[in-house]
């Protein structure tokens, strides 16, 4: 009996490669219409298809990504010249693509480029040093076209660079610990309560005495008051703020 269940299994595989063998010789012999074929359908089901990529990727995706390693590892230099050679024959489609994809996940590539920077500052100031001296017009151009955006950091990092120049024992107020200082006042002058457009750092202590760049030492002032104390000491009695929730700049004392 067994033996007779053995010699149909061997008959019913014998069948199968037979068939299999038939099977790839025609779609050799076939292969330009076939080829035409399913060009035609992917045309024509284009949206079909794509949703089932996506239900089956969504279903295997550890297996899938898993492999792609697997594959990146063993053929590196192929998949990059892959990669490469790609891009180079379908440069609109992969720049349309990548503009969609910035706009559809602009704070999670924000996220990833500030967590990266921080992880690898001493990198990054390499770099960014190279490329000054490699493109120095377009270094300056990017530059200038930051400073126009960013107008709030930039008076920030004048107001530092003023503060070391003066020598000030500490250096490490930071754009998010002024925010907090603006806030608990009311965004109003320390001196005169008034609610201007603009707020000024007013050093209880001048930078030209001493004093320090820091959150115990700032206060917020519209322009006049600012300018009538100048360098001398503050007019009334004022209370600083002593803490932030806000870190202090590292590296700067």
């Amino acid at each position: 009996m067994q033996d007779a269940l053995l010699d149909e299994r061997n008959g019913i595989d014998k069948i199968d490669e037979e068939s299999k063998a038939r099977k790839k010789a025609w779609r050799v012999a076939h292969a330009e219409e076939l080829k035409v074929y399913f060009a035609l359908y992917a045309m024509t089901h284009k949206e079909k298809i794509i949703a089932r990529r996506q239900l089956y990727y969504r279903a295997h995706k550890d297996e899938l990504l898993r492999k792609q390693q697997i594959r990146y590892k063993a053929h590196k230099e192929k998949v990059l010249l892959q990669q490469r050679e790609y891009r180079r024959q379908h440069k609109e489609s992969v720049a349309a693509y990548q503009r969609i994809y910035r706009q559809e996940h602009k704070e999670e590539l924000q996220e990833q480029h500030r967590l990266w920077r921080e992880a690898n500052k001493e990198k990054k100031a390499v770099h960014d040093k190279a490329y000054a001296l490699a493109h120095p017009e377009a270094s300056k151009a990017a530059q200038k076209r930051y400073r126009k955006s960013h107008p709030e950091q930039g008076k920030q990092r004048s107001q530092r660079r003023r503060a070391r120049k003066l020598n000030a024992p500490l250096v490490d107020l930071t754009r998010a610990q002024w925010e907090e200082i603006k806030s608990a006042y009311n965004f109003r002058c320390v001196y005169c309560h008034a609610k201007p457009k603009r707020l000024t750092q007013d050093h209880i202590t001048p930078l030209f005495h001493g004093g320090s760049h820091t959150v115990s030492n700032i206060v917020p002032a519209c322009m006049a008051c600012n300018q009538k104390k100048g360098t001398g000491s503050p007019r009334v009695p004022i209370q600083p703020l002593l803490l932030t929730i806000a870190e202090p700049m590292e590296g700067s004392a």
